[in-house]
């Protein structure tokens, strides 16, 4: 139960979905939470997938900005290894599945 008159109870948003899920679709309340609850988890990980590849991309390409603009040659290398390893982690950690690098 939350403390928090604003956010309801397990309790009350499950109650009305129950019976509906019951008579028009055949699920046992407990089998559609379960399957909800696995739709819920496959769906923020793509969330945080997705915001680490942002996170990463704008590293990269802030590093690829900087070095642009350096005057000295290993200041832009060193720029340059940033964005490559941004890069990199991206496309090993956060990769998306059926997609080439």
């Amino acid at each position: 139960m939350s403390t928090d008159k604003y956010v309801p109870s397990d309790e009350a948003v499950r109650g009305p979905f129950a019976g509906v899920l019951d008579e028009y679709c055949g699920i046992p309340l407990e089998e559609g939470v379960a399957a909800f609850d696995r739709w819920l988890a496959a769906h923020d990980a793509r969330i945080r997938r997705d915001g680490a590849r942002e996170a990463l991309d704008g590293l990269a390409n802030y590093a690829r900005a900087r070095g642009t603009i350096a005057s000295m040659d290993i200041v832009y290398h060193l720029w340059g290894s940033v964005s490559s390893a941004a890069e990199h982690y991206r496309d090993t950690h956060y990769s998306i599945p059926g997609e080439a690098p």
